[in-house]
């Protein structure tokens, strides 16, 4: 049965934003997808709310999603900011996976602080898709995450020198003739063997 997929976005930008149009096209290949726009974004301010405001409208919306769309499976997927937020709700909604682009392991700003805690603690199956030049998610620290996960629903699927938006640069793309269109469809394709693991 064809998935519906929550799919939330980044700090900075909306549903506007190039990137975020073409994972809506490539995800739309596999579910149905419903994009999920905070408040904050919809009235127009940069700096996002409290992250407790945005768990609250995050699983207001994954209930009425699956409400909406009885009796198919409901799958949470993020960017950034987006992808934090499903990781944290996820238990809280009928979410039976969980798939996070980039997620932000360690904040911005002068006070730097680890966000690992939601990654430790969660019962759904859940793929990060992380780049290995990401400054926000050191790769290593990930690989840890993975191993010592209490409940193995952890998985990481790398991508080689792409950033926290998972471009690579084009010189070393160019040198083994691949494309960024490439590296993505790669990437769909490993996101969509994640998840026929956890639908059957």
């Amino acid at each position: 049965m064809r998935p519906v997929i929550l799919f939330a976005h980044g700090s900075g930008a909306g549903h506007d934003h190039p990137w975020l149009q073409r994972w809506h096209l490539l995800l739309s290949t596999i579910g149905d997808v419903v994009p999920l726009t905070y408040s904050y974004m919809q009235e127009g301010r940069r700096i996002p709310s409290p992250v407790e405001a945005l768990e609250t409208e995050h699983v207001k919306q994954a209930t009425a999603a699956a409400r909406g769309h009885r009796n198919r499976p409901l799958l949470l997927a993020g960017k950034s900011l987006g992808g934090r937020v499903s990781v944290r709700v996820a238990q809280r909604t009928p979410a039976l996976a969980t798939v996070v682009f980039g997620y932000p392991l360690i904040s911005s700003g002068r006070k730097a602080t680890r966000r690992d805690a939601p990654l430790r603690s969660t019962e759904i199956p859940t793929l990060l898709v992380q780049g290995t030049r990401d400054p926000m998610g050191p790769i290593d620290d990930f690989v840890d995450l993975v191993a010592d996960h209490p409940t193995q629903q952890l998985r990481l699927r790398v991508v080689e020198d792409g950033d926290h938006s998972l471009e690579c640069r084009k010189r070393p793309l160019r040198a083994v003739g691949r494309t960024q269109d490439d590296v993505e469809r790669e990437v769909l394709y490993d996101i969509r063997g994640f998840l026929r693991g956890v639908l059957g």
